[in-house]
């Protein structure tokens, strides 16, 4: 199988793509990677001209399309002056006009961002956006981390994941392979308080949730050190990536280490509709690569684990889905664990340890996209 990618060589496109390729050759040289994957021999051949061949793949990758080259000049042009979400519908406009069909494409639209929150449950029927989308998903093998439902026209079985893909994905940004380092020593630590929360940027929801957690008055509960206060909350938000600190280091010295379990607000966990597809993030990835206990704010976190990784259903998933757009509910289940502490951190401890090693198993034996290709396309 060979697969051209309009892309620029790079470290990270290569363990993105041929992570778990058996006999690797790496040739920098020629920009090409190749291998054997379940015993089918796979070649990657980068390349900044299109080439005419009907019975190779050919490869996008949304991320690097917009942020760096392709063959589509257009991607990267109209992402200067276009922010997320207002890209989304010029990107598949440029894509439908573009691409030629008659050729085997893969698109990569897995970058960590979602593709339909900001459409709304009640335009999102009608929307000439999400027809687009409908259309590329048909015409091309679309790879996507938003993990779609039979809704809104769009067929499930159109948009495939790629978890292992998505992983690597992470790593090149974020660092996740220091995080898999981390699992190793949080258990060993002796940590001060029982609960962790921090944030990275300000929501209402979660001011809402600062303030509630402060008013439980726990000791066993981290805030950073930092009032919570309405007015003043500018200290809190610095947690993060900021300065010359990396995103990595950053967050362990100043926060994992300070907490047994960790409150987890991912990047729409202020969005409880039931009918939008949603999509993990780093934030999530962070805690099962690490090993790492944590509370969810929104239900749908457990589900798209459930989904896109497997293994046993959180063991408080029936409170973690009671939670709505008030804090009220999420409140009581914090009161709730803190007053059980023992019994349910256990619980919460096995279940964490087993989708921990579901993941690293994954990432150690599989790659998704290959899967994918190698056991629905050659068949």
């Amino acid at each position: 199988m060979n697969f051209y990618v309009y892309h620029t060589f790079s470290k990270s496109m290569c363990f993105i793509l041929s992570h778990n390729l058996q006999d690797r050759i790496i040739d920098e040289k020629s920009n090409t990677i190749s291998g054997y994957y379940k015993n089918v021999p796979i070649k990657f051949i980068f390349t900044e001209n299109f080439v005419e061949d009907k019975s190779s793949y050919h490869i996008l990758f949304r991320h690097y399309a917009v942020k760096r080259n392709s063959i589509f000049k257009e991607l990267l042009e109209h992402n200067t002056e276009l922010r997320l979400p207002d890209a989304f519908s010029h990107e598949y406009k440029i894509l439908l006009n573009k691409l030629d069909f008659n050729y085997k494409w893969i698109l990569f639209w897995n970058f960590g961002e979602n593709m339909f929150i900001h459409l709304g449950e009640a335009n999102i029927e009608n929307s000439n956006e999400i027809s687009m989308l409908k259309e590329l998903s048909e015409k091309t093998i679309f790879f996507t981390d938003n993990l779609i439902k039979d809704t809104f026209n769009l067929e499930k079985d159109n948009f495939k994941t790629c978890f292992t893909n998505d992983l690597y994905y992470w790593n090149s940004w974020i660092g996740l392979s220091i995080t898999y380092d981390y699992s190793n020593i949080h258990k060993r630590l002796s940590f001060p308080y029982k609960i962790g929360v921090s944030f990275r940027s300000k929501r209402r929801r979660r001011i809402e949730m600062l303030e509630k957690i402060k008013e439980i008055n726990s000791s066993d509960i981290f805030i950073n050190n930092v009032s919570t206060d309405s007015i003043d909350l500018e200290n809190y938000w610095d947690l993060m990536g900021t300065g010359e600190v990396s995103f990595g280091l950053d967050y362990y010295f100043k926060y994992l280490h300070k907490a047994r379990v960790h409150i987890l607000d991912e990047t729409h966990s202020n969005a409880f509709s039931k009918k939008l597809p949603y999509n993990l993030t780093e934030k999530t990835y962070l805690f099962l690569v690490g090993a790492i206990p944590f509370i969810p704010t929104n239900v749908y976190i457990l589900d798209c684990i459930e989904k896109h990784i497997g293994g046993s259903k959180y063991p408080f998933y029936d409170d973690i889905n009671l939670f709505d757009e008030s804090v009220t509910p999420f409140i009581s289940f914090i009161e709730k664990f803190l007053n059980n502490y023992d019994r349910m951190y256990s619980l919460l401890e096995k279940w964490t340890d087993e989708i921990h090693n579901i993941v690293i198993n994954r990432i150690k034996k599989e790659n998704s996209f290959l899967d994918y290709l190698v056991s629905n396309e050659i068949n």
